[in-house]
């Protein structure tokens, strides 16, 4: 079942479908998926809810649904890009 929420803004109205978190987890690209996970397990333990940990799981199963036992390719954050520059270069001194 789909609930619909209505948003009222002067005289238009908007209806927004809300659609289960499995349902549309199945209709995103690999790519969206693969970023998700990165950026999850970059994140610290403080900055991740139950809501995060949810889209984990939906990730990782819909992968799984997808590719069975193919591992999951990581995407380096933008963080980990920066320190990894910055120890090269303190060995390069």
């Amino acid at each position: 079942m789909q609930d619909s929420l209505f948003e009222e803004s002067s005289s238009v109205k908007k209806v927004f479908e809300c659609t289960p978190l499995n349902d549309w987890i199945k209709t995103v690209e690999d790519h969206y998926i693969i970023e998700t996970i990165s950026d999850i397990n970059a994140k610290c333990v403080w900055e991740c809810n139950e809501a995060t940990y949810a889209l984990q799981r939906a990730c990782l199963g819909e992968w799984k649904s997808r590719y069975r036992s193919k591992p999951i390719p990581k995407i380096v954050s933008e963080i980990e890009m920066v320190l990894n520059d910055d120890r090269d270069f303190m060995n390069l001194m």
